[in-house]
């Protein structure tokens, strides 16, 4: 369920990559341009084709996990690691 729109591909292509495991989600741009590039993907699909749909079902699919759920509400680590909050 790794195709082309879902949440898992957008994600990585936008630069976060979800952690495994219990691990932190790390964020490897800023998030103004992660936010502008996951509406980027999402908007170039091809005439006809809802690509929202496939991502919309992979995020439910993705939070239904509790331990998922979890990371993605506590603070995304970045890739920079300036130090700074």
């Amino acid at each position: 369920m790794l195709g082309p729109g879902s949440f898992y591909s957008t994600c990585q292509e936008a630069g976060l990559t979800l952690g495994t495991d219990g691990n932190p989600n790390v964020l490897h741009v800023e998030p103004v341009r992660f936010g502008r590039d996951v509406t980027r993907l999402l908007q170039r699909a091809p005439p006809g084709s809802d690509c929202a749909e496939p991502f919309l079902q992979s995020l439910q699919d993705h939070i239904e996990d509790p331990q998922n759920l979890r990371m993605c509400l506590v603070p995304v680590s970045s890739a920079g690691g300036n130090g700074s909050s």
